[in-house]
């Protein structure tokens, strides 16, 4: 009986696999778009974990078929790019046993659907893998969006903008040190390092704590070992890196015994995050009952939003309704826990990614390292970053171009503000209410990194150094999901760097070129 119960389980499967595709199908061929067929669901929690390997191995094999290297890997959009709408036009359905998928390139077309937020509604199934602590800005919809929106929106102010500027200067400065005085050379770590640096910046803005940047190669220990501080830095950076496991198993779930020690961790890192975050807030409670100072951190920012719309709430209750959801506005403190969840995941690895490519399209673009470097020097001269002023960031033109044109890097090209269809923050209501936050952390990092250094990539197997390039440029466009949700560069650390002071660059060129 057990045997045919085995048996059956697959069997059944792929009876509803090929039902619901089927029906699927004939909605997306009453549309008259183009379509393709795939039988796994893009959020098939077991595909997320392994979908990507299993492609890779059928190609490897010469056994993958056109449609199963193109659009079944978890992120194919992001290697796909405009190749796939050249084929099927400006618009065409994805269809799977889950749904179906529009992909739309033609721009007139996307502003339709961002204006029609009632006709194209959120995929909520596909954001629950952010319900990591519950609901938050990023898993809820209509009214209960506003709830969230309303308390979030006030975290992000520019007293905690400046302290961005400063804590990304300070941890780039860090950074440099460690790539040019300690770090094995040349540098492989590039992907890695970043994560450290995005990580330590969130750190300050969100809890105002302070790291000093070491490599991750580094095996010097992080601070003290009873410090609670470092133990949540830690068990965010872990529960950062096991999140699609979490959305599969859960907290709970993950401290079964069959499941992977490395897996267990994860648990252990929630409850941990939990904690001092709940222990936080606390005291920022204590500080506003003692009438004392407000910090500008967002754990505070967060807080003080909902104890004060606590209050207003309080004085206009008797002239609402009771249990009226348009006047409960303030977040519980699982909410509060959620949303600075999503703070963290929204703002270090995509903005580590992000940081990743910038370095590795510049060094294979000399010409755009000296055109911000001419902007860069114009406006510090000084070497002590800590002097360097907040207001200089809106006059950085070119550096704020670069993380804006990091997909083309020519500098002629390279014209900020002018395109209205780039949209990498989103747009209107939904805009990313943490924008200028990751824009001044990248424009600060490259302000620090190329006023007096420039960064080559290192020749292979007796490449010239415009080969190099070459091959550096090709390798930061291939993209990769295996075990997480965001378009990663495949293997960064295929690409090799070497950082120069820049009044030595030029003759490094030419040893490097002659070699």
């Amino acid at each position: 009986m057990a045997l045919i119960t085995i048996l059956a389980l697959p069997v059944a499967l792929l009876i509803w696999t090929a039902q619901t595709l089927a029906y699927n199908r004939d909605k997306a061929k009453a549309t008259g778009l183009p379509y393709l067929e795939r039988w796994i669901s893009p959020i098939n929690p077991f595909w997320l974990l392994y979908g990507s390997s299993f492609v890779r191995l059928c190609e490897r094999l010469g056994i993958a078929t056109e449609n199963l290297s193109r659009i079944y890997s978890y992120g194919w959009e992001a290697n796909q790019r405009a190749k796939i709408h050249e084929d099927y036009g400006d618009a065409f359905l994805v269809v799977h046993p889950g749904g179906l998928q529009l992909c739309v390139s033609n721009a007139e077309i996307i502003y339709d659907i961002l204006r029609r937020r009632t006709d194209f509604r959120r995929n909520m199934e596909e954001m629950a893998v952010l319900n990591v602590y519950g609901k938050n800005l990023s898993t809820t919809d209509d009214q209960e969006w506003q709830q969230h929106r309303k308390m979030t929106s006030v975290t992000f102010t520019e007293k905690n903008n400046e302290l961005v500027w400063q804590q990304s200067l300070l941890q780039a400065e860090g950074m440099l040190k460690y790539w040019t005085e300690r770090a094995s050379q040349p540098i492989r770590s590039t992907g890695q390092d970043t994560k450290v640096l995005t990580l330590n910046v969130l750190a300050a803005a969100l809890f105002n704590k302070v790291y000093p940047f070491e490599g991750q190669a580094e095996e010097v220990p992080y601070g003290k070992p009873h410090d609670d501080s470092y133990e949540y830095r830690s068990s965010l950076s872990t529960i950062l890196g096991s999140i699609i496991q979490i959305f599969i198993f859960g907290e709970q779930g993950l401290t079964a015994w069959w499941v992977p020690k490395s897996w267990q961790a994860a648990a252990s890192a929630m409850s941990t995050f939990r904690s001092y975050i709940f222990g936080l807030m606390e005291e920022e409670r204590r500080y506003i009952a003692e009438g004392k100072e407000n910090n500008q951190h967002l754990v505070a920012r967060l807080v003080n939003a909902c104890e004060e719309d606590q209050v207003e709430g309080n004085l206009n209750n008797d002239s609402t309704e009771k249990g009226d959801l348009s006047r409960k506005m303030t977040l519980t403190r699982e909410e509060i826990l959620s949303n600075l969840f999503v703070y963290a995941f929204a703002g270090n690895d995509t903005t580590s990614i992000a940081l990743t490519n910038i370095l590795i399209h510049l060094a294979a673009n000399p010409k755009t390292q000296d055109w911000i470097a001419e902007e860069i020097n114009h406006y510090f001269n000084e070497s002590d970053v800590g002097i360097w002023n907040y207001n200089t960031y809106s006059k950085l033109k070119r550096c704020s171009a670069v993380v804006v044109g990091t997909g083309t890097l020519e500098a002629e090209s390279l014209l900020p503000d002018t395109s209205d269809n780039f949209m990498p923050f989103a747009w209107g209501q939904r805009v990313c209410p943490g924008k200028k936050f990751a824009q001044v952390e990248l424009v600060a990092v490259l302000a620090r990194l190329f006023g007096k250094w420039t960064v080559v990539p290192d020749p292979e197997n007796g490449e010239t150094l415009e080969q190099a390039r070459n091959r550096a440029w090709k390798s930061s466009l291939i993209v990769d999901h295996q075990g997480h949700m965001l378009h990663e560069m495949v293997n960064p650390e295929s690409v090799a760097l070497k950082w120069v002071e820049r009044e030595t660059r030029e003759k490094h060129t030419l040893d490097t070129s002659t070699s």
